[in-house]
């Protein structure tokens, strides 16, 4: 009977040892932001993300670099392959409507000292797929109108983007978010919001649905803050 007991008390020590804390768990509560990164139980999910935001408020759910680029979505992401999988729930706090470069480097500085994630800021230049308004009157026809209560939306369902009350510069950061091989970048100052329905599988299927809207993407070659995740 000794024994049995000693043998249970070992298995019960065991599994508590086994459910120890994340390890790379953030947070930090300052004047001016606040901030919490953890790492989320694996669910079995190999594509899991979510995003939320409001005025001085990001939260996103998923790799590094996407919970990342839903906040600086400016920046173009490489991460290093270790990450790959790990799924993570970053929630943003600060005051004011900005999330600047100050910004960034603090909350860079901070999950590094506390979890050892590395993040270095550099600028590039790189290839990328620059939007051309062609046609701004094909534009201007899909200009979205509020229905009811709904003021945007944003669905993705098998490739395919319904996204209601969306700017182009919106468009260009949920693209960039979506991590294919090219990089979106637009330089214009229409601030319109519109209803578009694409085919965002890959960038030629893009390219395609976008003619409708009088936009094209043309080659070219952008300066870019590169962030790598180590």
């Amino acid at each position: 009977m000794r024994n049995l007991a000693f043998i249970t008390a070992l298995l019960i020590f065991t599994d508590c040892t086994n459910s120890s804390p994340k390890l790379v768990d953030t947070s930090y509560q300052g004047a001016t932001y606040s901030l919490q990164l953890e790492r989320t139980v694996d669910l079995g999910f190999t594509k899991l993300s979510a995003q939320s935001s409001g005025d001085g408020f990001r939260q996103a759910t998923g790799e590094l670099d996407y919970v990342f680029s839903q906040v600086w979505g400016d920046y173009q992401y490489r991460m290093h392959p270790k990450w790959i999988g790990e799924i993570f729930n970053f929630t943003l706090r600060f005051s004011g409507r900005e999330v600047d470069k100050d910004l960034f480097i603090k909350v860079a500085d901070e999950i590094r000292q506390q979890s050892g994630i590395y993040f270095e800021l550099k600028e590039e230049k790189i290839a990328a797929q620059c939007i051309q308004v062609n046609d701004q009157v094909a534009l201007t026809s899909h200009i979205y109108r509020m229905e009811g209560a709904a003021l945007e939306g944003l669905e993705l369902s098998d490739g395919m983007l319904s996204a209601k009350g969306m700017t182009i510069d919106g468009l260009v950061k949920y693209l960039n978010s979506l991590h294919d091989e090219k990089y979106y970048f637009y330089e214009g100052s229409d601030s319109g919001e519109y209803y578009f329905e694409l085919d965002v599988s890959n960038p030629e299927k893009l390219g395609r649905s976008l003619i409708i809207y009088g936009i094209s993407l043309e080659n070219c070659q952008v300066d870019v803050n590169v962030v790598e995740i180590k």
